[in-house]
């Protein structure tokens, strides 16, 4: 079953440049994992609770979790600083599958 990640960051503004950078490192990884699809990063243009969105889809949730248990993945969000409150970035990650889109039929 394909799925997609969606990730919801608060990125401190003066962690943007650092934040976009790392981002790209991650995309061009996970690109080259087996059961990659896509990846997007969406930056929210109004005041809100986050300010960066991923969007990723894979062939499945075991070809995800085998991209993000890797060790260069671990080693990789332990630079990225997620989590610690000297970088002030957070994360919510979750793992989605489609209800409905425009390909299929509406009701």
């Amino acid at each position: 079953m394909v799925i997609t990640f969606i990730n919801s960051m608060v990125v401190p503004e003066d962690q943007t440049n650092r934040f976009i950078e790392f981002w790209d490192r991650g995309a061009r990884y996970v690109s080259s994992c087996a059961g990659f699809r896509s990846t997007s990063l969406h930056q929210n243009i109004h005041s809100g609770d986050y300010q960066f969105y991923t969007v990723a889809c894979w062939d499945s949730e075991e070809a995800f979790k085998a991209a993000t248990s890797s060790e260069w993945w671990s080693e990789f969000t332990k630079e990225f600083g997620f989590g610690s409150p000297l970088t002030g970035l957070v994360a919510t990650p979750a793992i989605c599958e489609v209800v409905r889109d425009d390909q299929n039929k509406f009701s």
